[in-house]
């Protein structure tokens, strides 16, 4: 074997190592987690929760990643309509003439309890009160 195969080999060895490693104790620390979270008696929902009120008190976004199974949207303004998408497909959802009128049309699209999650930068404003 040549010094550039040794070279080659070490290194894809070496990332091999890292990435199983790297996985074993991502493992580990979500099972501690989770076992922690179930001895004080917390739902991860319940720490979600929490999290978005911490979030808002401190006037800050939460962070996408803390939210997987909400629906993110965008909001944009042509003339005098609101009109609504899916940030992940780029699927049109809804249109309204105003704040009240995209809700409603909202509302009427998502099953109950759906969360939907929107940005000051995707057009949060345009539906503050």
């Amino acid at each position: 074997m040549s010094d550039i195969e040794v070279i080659f080999l070490c290194a894809v060895c070496g990332a091999i190592s890292a990435a199983v490693t790297w996985k074993v104790s991502e493992r580990f620390h979500s099972g501690v987690f989770s076992e922690m979270l179930e001895r004080l008696n917390v739902s991860e929902e319940e720490l979600r929760g929490l999290a978005r009120e911490m979030a808002e008190e401190a006037g800050e976004e939460l962070d996408p990643a803390l939210e997987p199974d909400a629906i993110h949207i965008r909001i944009e303004q042509d003339e005098d309509q609101l009109f609504a998408y899916r940030k992940d497909t780029g699927e049109f959802i809804g249109q309204g003439s105003d704040r009240e009128a995209l809700m409603a049309r909202l509302i009427s699209q998502f099953p109950q309890g759906a969360r939907l999650q929107l940005t000051e930068e995707d057009g949060a404003a345009y539906i503050k009160e």
